[in-house]
Parts: C-alpha cells; structure tokens; sequence
C-alpha cells in the first residue's frame, strides 16, 4: 500500500514534471503562444517564473508539513552577519 507521505512527496516534486510537460506541449520556449501581444511575454515565460523556478522550495515546505520533521534546518532565514558577502554578491 502507498504511503499518503510519499504520494503527496512525489506529487509535490512533479509538479515541476508537469509545468515542463506543458511548457513543451505548449511550442516550447520559441514558439510558445504569446500572453501579451508585442511584449514577448508568452505562456511558457510565465510558467517558468510563476511555477517552475518556485517549486523546488515549494515542495520542500510542503514535505516538511506532511512528514513533521520540523522547521530548524530549513535554511530560509538569513543571517546576515554571517552571510552578508554572500548576500551582497547575489
């Protein structure tokens, strides 16, 4: 039997499957239909930025919630004592 854990896992990290599936049913990244006429801005530009880029660190807060593994070594907090070189150059 499937773990309800693991499934919400894999459907959390295909989501990134799925907007590339359509992203390549959809023409690709040059002949993707466009959203704004005369701007460039096309379906497959809005996918990649509102839905591809975010769902790595959307799965990951999403596997913390269903495994309850907790919330100290996530990483999202800056220091930025520490990490201020880091910050500066990105």
């Amino acid at each position: 039997m499937i773990d309800k854990k693991r499934l919400t896992i894999f459907f959390a990290f295909g989501l990134s499957r799925l907007i590339a599936l359509i992203i390549f049913m959809t023409g690709s990244l040059t002949e993707s239909p466009k959203l704004v006429p005369n701007t460039g801005i096309t379906i497959a530009v809005v996918l990649l930025t509102v839905g591809y880029i975010w769902d790595p660190a959307i799965a990951q807060v999403l596997t913390h919630i269903v495994t309850g593994s907790g919330w100290n070594n996530l990483y999202l907090k800056p220091y930025i004592k520490k990490q201020w070189l880091y910050l500066l150059a990105g």
